[in-house]
């Protein structure tokens, strides 16, 4: 498995969007316009360039097609390596793979209430959490597993939690 992941700099913004805009599909460029936030643009931005540099530098391929499954998960066409995007804060994330991938990053926020989370959490995962001497911590490491796994399924929500807790067991 293959991570990269890069930074957003505001002061790069313009360069950036002309540097890798013209590289995607009108539908990619869309995608990463639709944003009012010029970070939450060049997140999407540079989620998407670590892809197309990962699948070059690491697959050897230059031109493929990426489509989206019935479930909204992103694959591309004709190729047997799947990949994931995550970003947060001032962090984009792409991790590809021979297998099916799901990445997850989060910058803990002191401002979250972990017990709000509490109903996607097993008993498990809770008691660990209230137990933990960083709370926080725990409660985001728990967090991203849980997302990480649910991304690389492809089914999101609809995973039942009780599988996650299976999956993680036997990861």
């Amino acid at each position: 498995m293959i991570i990269l992941y890069t930074f957003i700099q505001e002061e790069k913004h313009q360069c950036l969007l002309d540097q890798y805009l013209p590289v995607f599909s009108e539908d990619w460029q869309k995608d990463i316009l639709k944003y009012r936030k010029w970070q939450d643009t060049q997140l999407s931005l540079l989620g998407k360039a670590l892809l197309l540099h990962g699948l070059r530098t690491y697959y050897d391929i230059y031109e493929t097609e990426i489509l989206v499954s019935s479930n909204k998960k992103p694959y591309l066409k004709d190729h047997p390596v799947h990949f994931n995007i995550s970003h947060s804060k001032d962090l984009a994330a792409c991790a590809l793979a021979e297998f099916p991938v799901g990445l997850d990053v989060e910058f803990s926020d002191a401002s979250i209430n972990y017990s709000d989370f509490e109903l996607h959490m097993t008993s498990y995962e809770t008691e660990e959490i209230r137990n933990a001497e960083d709370k926080m911590k725990s409660f985001f490491t728990y967090w991203t597993r849980k997302e990480a796994v649910i991304k690389a399924h492809g089914d999101g929500m609809m995973l039942p939690w009780i599988l996650l807790k299976f999956l993680k067991m036997n990861a």
